[in-house]
């Protein structure tokens, strides 16, 4: 990689910096100190010139190019991945790191896709370009390799709610527009979301496949034990995952579930909802750094089994914290 001299921080850049995940990234950069020297933000040239910001600077986007690229030590993809999927493999020539939040390529020797906190070692020996998974994925992960490594997990089987911000400030302004049309009692144009709730699928249902492929190869956990499928539901952001689990191995008669997910760095348990804890939504857990986990519901007396109510922050928890994540434990600033 670059022989940029790191002692005052990397040269940074974050390609479409003004979507939904550059916004975000250039958050977290800043709330966890990335080591930066510079940062710079790239975007297509129809872009060039447009005023931005970093931790109160006022920025200009600056085309990406090799020109620009060459000049930078890490740089994070969030844009369309048709053009992500040319810009990003020009890391070895460039000599720079790149992180893709954008899942622009199949999985190869040097493309791939991690979830940070999981098979660390593997992270660390890859070279090539460290991608994210899907934001279900991420979350879904995070949950059930705890549960794989403690107990070993037979059956995952989840239903997801996926909010409109997967699509960026176009699916939000779209929802946006629709609610206030449909309160208007204007008519809605095209696949009205708001109050409505769609299968995600396309043909042969691949979308939810991609996803329970994703799991398991992450996870180790056999394909077979993990069932998913996907709707859009009308909310704004955030993934929303009930998830029946079956144990290999009880934990126990007298199950303290705090003790079970309360201690785990990235998780947040927020208690059994049929013993009275409020259930939490997506307006809750908006920000939020950690997975937001509740009991729904528990077998009486066989507590291999269970419903587990799952949220999580799509944009920063299922995207954009992943990928610093993975930058910080590549370039070992743990």
């Amino acid at each position: 990689m670059s022989t940029h001299d790191k002692k005052f921080g990397y040269r940074v850049a974050v390609f479409d910096p003004t979507s939904i995940y550059g916004k975000e990234i250039r958050k977290i950069l800043i709330e966890r100190n990335f080591p930066s020297e510079t940062v710079a933000l790239l975007d297509t040239k129809e872009n060039k010139g447009t005023l931005s910001e970093y931790d109160g600077e006022v920025l200009v986007l600056d085309v990406a190019d090799r020109d620009s690229l060459a000049t930078m030590d890490v740089i994070f993809f969030c844009g369309k991945p048709e053009t992500v999927k040319t810009l990003a493999p020009l890391y070895k020539e460039l000599s720079f790191y790149a992180f893709d939040l954008t899942e622009s390529s199949p999985e190869s020797d040097t493309y791939r896709k991690f979830v940070h906190g999981i098979d660390t070692e593997e992270l660390k020996k890859f070279k090539g370009i460290y991608a994210n998974p899907h934001s279900v994925t991420i979350t879904l992960a995070h949950v059930l390799a705890h549960l794989d490594n403690e107990y070993g997990v037979e059956r995952a089987a989840s239903t997801v709610l996926t909010s409109v911000s997967e699509d960026g400030f176009d699916g939000i302004s779209s929802l946006h527009k629709q609610t206030a049309d449909l309160l208007n009692f204007v008519s809605v144009e095209g696949k009205q979301r708001i109050f409505n709730v769609y299968p995600k699928e396309d043909v042969g249902g691949s979308y939810s496949m991609k996803i329970c492929d994703q799991v398991s190869k992450i996870t180790g956990i056999d394909h077979s034990a993990i069932s998913v499928v996907v709707f859009d539901a009308p909310i704004f952001f955030g993934n929303l995952i009930s998830t029946y689990i079956e144990l290999r191995e009880s934990p126990g008669k007298d199950v303290d579930w705090n003790k079970i997910f309360g201690n785990l760095d990235g998780l947040q348990f927020d208690g059994v909802i049929s013993e009275g804890s409020l259930p939490i939504g997506p307006i809750d857990i908006a920000d939020s750094d950690n997975i937001h986990l509740q009991i729904s519901r528990a077998e009486e007396n066989d507590f291999k089994r269970f419903w587990l109510w799952i949220l999580a922050d799509n944009i920063r928890i299922g995207s954009a914290l992943n990928a610093v994540c993975l930058a910080e434990i590549v370039l070992d600033l743990e």
